[in-house]
């Protein structure tokens, strides 16, 4: 960036460089006479701008590098008059010209884009820079002029470089010249000429390019001074010119013939035109008499007959400052006061309260004919709307609404009147969630308070009732204040039941009195009582009932184990009962420890599945378990030796396997179940239970599959542990007689086969007892021959 600025900064010096050659060729050009003169061949003459020598030349130009604060631009071409840089004519090579030459030295430029530059010579000849000439011989001595040129307008880059800005006016400031001086100044962009005078501003044309100046001055009993110099490094785009129009509202009449009224408001509006950031202030002037400095004024009797302005100074972002003002009145009058009248709402609701979502419509009352009406609704002071009507929206919730009528009428003040319409409220949700919760525990039941969606958030305090269902008194739970719209009750010592939940919502109290309000503060709510409705289900403990899953136990004998019950992890104490299916076997309590024993009475032979049972309370839920006992096995006896004084014995014995036969068993406990097995090996053959006599009975079928041969029929009390024995034999089973006894001989010649307790069964017992009804045969006909004998 900073390449190509410099880069071009020589071609666009060039005007000056021109002018600048110009002044020196007229320093070298004066008479033989002036060369005798001149002080010194090698004397230079210097000013603040540029540096002149009568050694082989050199110009060089300074620049302004100190920032100056912008003002305003204005068009271009402002100035005054253009001026002309005159010189002498000089030779090729720098020296004088001696015997004249052409009046007129014409420098053509390098750029042959660039246009020549007339220079003139100045009177007699003179010798110059771009600040002062050198003095010449005449009647007269002239003296050198000195001056310098200040600029406005200016701002700098980051090399501290001046920089002109578009739309932004430079000034060139005259410093330190001759009193009654005649000052000619052109300004240039490169071979491009701007404009002359003192003032410049630049234009879209001049981005990217250096500003400079060239100047002619002249002055009485002074030398004149040509020179030049850069104003501005380079060009930016500046800031954009506003536009806009000022309304003035309540005078009446034409512009420049306005009429003010005495009491009635003059109010000043920007229009549309103005950017949307524009920002404004405003200073209303009687008679050049500051009044105001808001964007309203309202006459009084000192102004009447007096000419009345407005003036607004504007600024936005991105635009030039812009001041202006409009003649809103040229006179002021007096008119008689408004006879008043008055404004009514209709649609509010009870007591006076503005409801959210009902339109309000206000209507003017009793005014004089012929008046004009504006209707301004207010919510805590902020203007909401204008209009007849007006619909409250969730905003303004909790804020005191209100509506202003003003009135407006060419015969008189402006009057107005106000109606309070109270606060806007509405009418909020309560929500109670269907909740269950275990009695005992500290649970909550939430309940929530919400209003419409972008309103405040309720504040106040909720109760709640619970009704059971079942009947009974309603229960009324404390009341608890709302945070954030929401709270919770702690459901404790409730009873196990369904209970309807009504919550009652009560805000804090509105004040309506507007006068109080403004005293007291905001302390209105927006929201009225309100009611919600709920179910709570209050469920009861499940106390955890603890037995062995399996219990196994011998023939005759009760079984029993141990249990337990216990509530939330602690003892507790209850009924029990023991079932098989809807059979009671026993019942019992558990007591303080929750502990207990269950004695079973004696179960039949088998597998039986139990059902432990814990009830329900008015605190806590039934609960169950299942016990699975195995009845299997002879009960244990007593010593080795059956018990004495125990007997066992039957009236008729069985002598072969599937009869019947009586056991009597004697000497037991009363009431004690007795078992009956058939050994060696154990077969059950059934129980008895002993009576007052301690003599238990038993009609006993011997199993089918028992083997013959001697065995013994054990009898043992399941309680006791007595137990005593009765020895029998079984036989095989008589056969019976067949028709042919000789059918059977060949069967006879089969081998015997004798019963081995316990051992034989199936086809080897059928062809014994074959043998057998073979052999009884043979010796009935053996006896009868004996007989015939």
């Amino acid at each position: 960036m900073r390449t190509l600025r410099d880069a071009g900064r020589g071609r666009v010096r060039r005007p000056v460089a021109l002018a600048a050659t110009a002044v020196i060729a007229a320093m070298l050009v004066p008479a033989g006479a002036a060369v005798a003169d001149t002080p010194d061949a090698g004397e230079t003459t210097t000013t603040t701008s540029t540096t002149t020598t009568t050694e082989p030349v050199e110009v060089q130009t300074t620049e302004t590098t100190e920032p100056v604060e912008t003002t305003p631009g204005e068009d271009a071409g402002e100035g005054t008059d253009a001026g002309t840089v005159t010189t002498t004519s000089t030779t090729e090579g720098g020296e004088e010209s001696e015997g004249g030459g052409d009046d007129t030295v014409v420098i053509v430029p390098e750029d042959t884009e660039t246009q020549p530059v007339d220079v003139t010579p100045a009177p007699g000849g003179s010798s110059g820079n771009q600040q002062s000439t050198s003095g010449q011989s005449g009647p007269e001595e002239l003296q050198q002029m000195w001056g310098s040129f200040d600029f406005s307008g200016l701002t700098t880059n980051e090399w501290d470089e001046p920089v002109a800005t578009t739309g932004t006016r430079i000034n060139a400031i005259p410093v330190d010249w001759p009193a009654g001086a005649v000052i000619d100044v052109d300004w240039w962009s490169g071979a491009r000429h701007l404009a002359d005078g003192l003032r410049y501003t630049p234009t879209s044309d001049d981005l990217g390019q250096m500003i400079e100046i060239a100047w002619t001055v002249t002055a009485d009993g002074y030398e004149p001074s040509n020179g030049g110099m850069s104003v501005a490094s380079d060009t930016v785009a500046g800031l954009e010119k506003m536009y806009g129009q000022i309304d003035v509202s309540g005078a009446t009449g034409e512009y420049g013939d306005k009429v003010a009224y005495v009491g009635r408001t003059l109010v000043a509006s920007p229009d549309a035109g103005w950017p949307a950031d524009a920002q404004f202030v405003w200073s209303w002037e009687v008679d050049g008499v500051e009044r105001s400095t808001t964007n309203a004024f309202t006459p009084s009797l000192q102004d009447l007959g007096r000419d009345i302005w407005v003036y607004v100074d504007v600024t936005a972002p991105g635009f030039q400052p812009v001041s202006t003002g409009v003649n809103a009145a040229s006179t002021v009058i007096d008119v008689p006061p408004m006879p008043h009248g008055s404004v009514e709402v209709a649609g509010l609701g009870e007591d006076g309260q503005t409801v959210l979502g009902r339109t309000l419509t206000a209507s003017a009352k009793a005014w004089p004919a012929g008046s004009s009406y504006v209707y301004t609704w207010r919510a805590d002071g902020d203007v909401r709307a204008t209009g007849a009507t007006y619909t409250p929206t969730a905003t303004d919730l909790g804020k005191y609404l209100e509506v202003q009528l003003t009135v407006t009428n060419p015969a008189y003040q402006p009057g107005s009147d106000w109606h309070w319409a109270g606060t806007v409220v509405t009418t909020p949700t309560v929500k109670v969630p269907a909740t269950t919760v275990v009695v005992g525990d500290q649970a909550l039941l939430p309940v929530t308070v919400s209003g419409p969606k972008g309103g405040p958030v309720p504040t106040g305090q909720v109760e709640v009732k619970l009704t059971p269902r079942g009947g009974g008194d309603a229960i009324w739970l404390a009341s608890q204040t709302l945070d954030h719209g929401t709270t919770g009750f702690v459901v404790a010592d409730v009873a196990v039941g369904v209970y309807d939940v009504e919550a009652y919502f009560q805000s804090k109290q509105i004040i309506w009195n507007r006068v109080a309000l403004l005293d007291a503060g905001p302390a209105h709510s927006p929201y009225l009582k309100a009611t919600g409705t709920g179910t709570l289900t209050v469920t009861a403990l499940k106390p955890a009932v603890s037995a062995p899953g399996a219990v196994r136990t011998a023939v005759a004998t009760a079984a029993s184990f141990d249990a337990s019950v216990s509530l939330k992890g602690q003892p507790f104490s209850t009924a029990w009962t023991v079932r098989e299916g809807s059979t009671v076997l026993t019942r019992g309590e558990s007591g303080k420890q929750g502990t207990f024993s269950v004695t079973l009475p004696v179960l039949s032979v088998g597998t039986h599945t139990l059902v432990l049972d814990v009830p329900a309370t008015a605190w806590s839920a039934a609960a169950s378990t299942t016990v699975v006992v195995t009845v299997v096995g002879e009960p244990a006896r007593t010593g080795t030796t059956p018990t004495q004084g125990t007997t066992l014995d039957t009236p008729a014995a069985a002598t072969t396997p599937g009869q019947q036969m009586e056991l009597v068993a004697e000497g037991f406990l009363p009431g004690e179940t007795v078992a009956f097995y058939l050994h060696s090996e154990p077969m059950f053959l059934g129980t008895a239970v002993a009576g007052a006599d301690g003599v238990a009975r038993l009609l006993a079928t011997i199993p089918a599959g028992a083997p013959t041969g001697a065995h013994t029929v054990i009898a043992t009390g399941g309680t006791s542990g007595r137990w005593a024995t009765l020895a029998v034999e079984l036989a095989v089973p008589a056969a019976t007689p067949v028709a042919n006894p000789v059918a059977a001989a060949p069967v006879a010649t089969a081998p015997a086969a004798l019963a081995v307790t316990g051992s034989q069964t199936g086809s080897l017992m059928t062809g014994a007892w074959l043998l057998l009804l073979v052999g009884g045969g043979l010796v009935l006909v053996a006896r009868r021959v004996r007989t015939t004998r």
